[in-house]
């Protein structure tokens, strides 16, 4: 990996955690009406639901290959996500296990966030870049 700005370290870290707040928030909700009208649902509600609930993960999980690189999060922050082999193809595989390494991260507690972005791009092969505005 190449010596990263520090802008686009605090961008991708901002990311991550707004995209947290996209797919919790309304996926809090969900569940929270569930708990409340569990028992007076019938049975294709609660197919319907568990329905909902698994596009909307699975959603989350795909996010960036859905919005052309950019999560929400990324979009907002301004970053994208790039494939560094140059060929420019777009891997959708190195996408979603990007999106699986962002979400747990945090279990690499013995690296510092800068060493997990290393890791995360050795392994996707890909790499985070400022997105230029046109």
């Amino acid at each position: 990996m190449i010596k990263r700005n520090d802008n686009v370290i605090k961008k991708y870290k901002k990311s991550i955690y707004l995209d947290r707040i996209f797919y919790m928030i309304p996926l809090a909700l969900l569940l929270f009406i569930i708990n409340q009208y569990y028992s007076n649902m019938n049975i294709y509600m609660k197919y319907g639901f568990t329905l909902a609930i698994t596009i909307w993960t699975i959603g989350f999980f795909i996010s960036d290959v859905i919005f052309k690189n950019q999560s929400l999060g990324k979009k907002l922050v301004g970053i994208e996500i790039v494939n560094s082999s140059y060929d420019g193809k777009k891997n959708v595989k190195s996408l979603i296990y990007r999106r699986l390494y962002d979400s747990f991260h945090h279990l690499m507690r013995h690296k510092s966030f800068i060493e997990k972005c290393q890791v995360i791009e050795e392994k996707t092969r890909t790499k985070i870049i400022i997105k230029n505005l046109k």
